[in-house]
């Protein structure tokens, strides 16, 4: 029995050894590392959606364990913190962070109670969650987990997310013109 205890905890290291290889270096988490973000952000909701749809951009709302969630950490080291990603975000987007320690306190102070209120409502039980809103359209969708490590796929998921809010848009338009039938 011991013999086979053994085989199943090499195979489970070697497993955890290969995710965290060279192979896959978006597994690499320093422990202790913080992340200067590049892209620019808000943890403000209510400002983030009016400026969003004065400029008719996307809201990207992102629940984050930044400081102990490893998902979390990747997505703002590959995503965040790419200039490719930054340079997207700036032109197309209006990013939230709704932060929050490891016991599901937010860290803003100053928006907490936002913060937690929109946990509540978008049902948050796992981070990271990205919320992607159109707020001409209301149109919405969810990402719980790490997406994707590669900032061009990110800018593709927002870029497929913003054809079916745009055709959603032109659907409510269509039937406010002909009289809501």
């Amino acid at each position: 029995m011991n013999k086979y205890k053994s085989i199943v905890l090499c195979a489970i290291m070697a497993m955890f050894a290969g995710f965290a290889s060279a192979e896959n270096p978006a597994a690499k988490v320093e422990k202790g590392s913080e992340h200067k973000i590049k892209t620019e952000y808000t943890e403000d909701y209510d400002k983030a959606m009016s400026e969003a749809l004065k400029e008719g951009k996307i809201v990207l709302l992102e629940f984050t364990g930044s400081k102990w969630c490893p998902p979390c950490k990747m997505f703002h080291k590959f995503i965040l913190d790419s200039e490719e990603f930054a340079k997207y975000a700036k032109k197309e987007l209006k990013v939230i962070l709704a932060d929050f320690e490891r016991g599901g306190i937010p860290t803003s102070k100053k928006h907490a109670k936002d913060h937690s209120t929109l946990a509540e409502r978008f049902g948050i039980r796992a981070f990271p969650t990205i919320i992607l809103i159109d707020p001409k359209s209301d149109t919405m969708s969810g990402m719980r987990g790490l997406p994707t490590t590669k900032p061009n796929e990110m800018i593709e998921i927002i870029e497929s997310f913003k054809e079916k809010a745009v055709a959603a848009r032109a659907k409510d338009e269509a039937k406010k013109s002909s009289g809501g039938k």
